[in-house]
């Protein structure tokens, strides 16, 4: 029952199956009424744009969460642009993270999150919303 995760540019399966998912993924965020993410479709359908970008930009590296060779969600890691000096340098942004509804509580995204820290040494920065119980 191992969790692994890998690199989603390599693989146009694996893109395709982000896209199929982030309307899921947006759904959730929605539901959480904080009024930052808005309802699938609200604003138009711009998940195409957005998509494209995560898998063309250079400093950006989408991940497939994989659990026993399935498909459970998807990680997107940011290297942020170089700040003032004024401010701590952050070499790694967890930007987006989702877990299948039937994979969670199961320790699925723990084991993702270690390996990702694991793979992408550096300082990082990680945000969360404070309502968001789980």
């Amino acid at each position: 029952m191992a969790v692994s995760i890998r690199d989603a540019k390599r693989s146009p399966d694996d893109r395709k199956w982000i896209q199929g998912v982030y309307p899921d993924y947006l759904s959730d965020l929605a539901m959480l009424n904080t009024g930052i993410f808005p309802m699938l479709g609200e604003h138009g359908h711009r998940e195409p744009d957005l998509l494209g970008r995560w898998f063309a930009d250079d400093r950006s590296h989408p991940l497939m969460i994989v659990k026993d060779e399935q498909p459970a969600g998807f990680a997107l890691i940011v290297r942020p642009p170089p700040t003032p000096q004024a401010r701590p340098a952050i070499d790694y942004r967890l930007s987006e993270f989702f877990v299948l509804h039937k994979f969670r509580r199961l320790g699925v995204g723990r084991d993702a999150a270690t390996l990702i820290f694991n793979r992408f040494a550096g300082q990082w920065e990680v945000t969360e919303y404070v309502r968001n119980a789980g």
